[in-house]
């Protein structure tokens, strides 16, 4: 059965009150989701958790101020705001603005405002990804990677660097001197970090590790090369 949040006052989901057999909110349901129950949150609407278990899935319209779910499917639709995500999440279409657990998808248009967990794939804006924060796969933007964040595969854009992208296909504005690109194939418009192989890179303070194959000729003026340990190294 489809069960629909519409707060009576407490704020609470553990309050059977809250809970109705259709979203005009005209048939009690007189009691709580049970796990085969799916459970709407109507738009307008702020509950306090979505607990660990006692639903099927969860679409969230309102706001809710924490996310315990660890059982079941939970999205956080278009409109919908999750304060804190401390498990997990399947897909974000709105705006969660502390993610502390997993969100799978972060869909374009969605808004994650600091990320201190995991979003495997990134399809909107991830405002901070803070320290400890991970992104497996950026395909939108990341505006700042902080010291101590993990970007793995980056193939859209992070503004600001101050952590680490592991391989870069795209572009990062600025690597900062605490930030790190290991492999990039793609555009760093400006270095003051370290770079490791290397695509295109614009001016800067940092260092480039080269590789014994190295194109000095998609290097600026102004950012230092440390060239590799033993053999030849090719420059052309």
């Amino acid at each position: 059965m489809t069960l629909y949040y519409i707060d009576q006052g407490s704020g609470l989901w553990n309050d059977s009150a809250n809970w109705f057999q259709d979203q005009s909110g005209t048939i009690p349901n007189g009691a709580i989701p049970t796990a085969f129950d799916d459970c709407e949150i109507n738009a307008s609407n702020t509950v306090d958790e979505i607990p660990t278990s006692g639903y099927s899935t969860v679409i969230n319209y309102g706001t809710v101020t924490t996310n315990n779910g660890t059982g079941g499917s939970i999205t956080n639709a278009f409109g919908g705001t999750i304060t804190t995500n401390l498990q997990f999440v399947d897909t974000n279409s709105g705006l969660v603005s502390n993610n502390n657990g997993v969100i799978t998808n972060n869909n374009n248009g969605a808004v994650i405002t600091s990320n201190t967990g995991s979003v495997t794939t990134n399809q909107g804006t991830i405002t901070t990804n803070a320290s400890g924060g991970s992104v497996s796969d950026n395909q939108s933007v990341v505006t700042t990677n902080a010291s101590g964040g993990l970007i793995t595969t980056n193939s859209s854009t992070v503004t600001t660097n101050n952590g680490t992208v592991t391989t870069n296909y795209s572009t990062v504005t600025t690597n900062a001197s605490s930030g790190t690109v290991s492999s990039n194939y793609g555009t760093v418009t400006t270095n003051n970090g370290t770079v490791g192989l290397v695509g295109n890179i614009g001016g800067g303070t940092g260092t480039i590790t080269a590789t014994t194959s190295f194109n000095l000729a998609n290097m600026n003026a102004g950012t230092n090369v440390t060239l590799p340990s033993g053999g030849a190294i090719t420059v052309w």
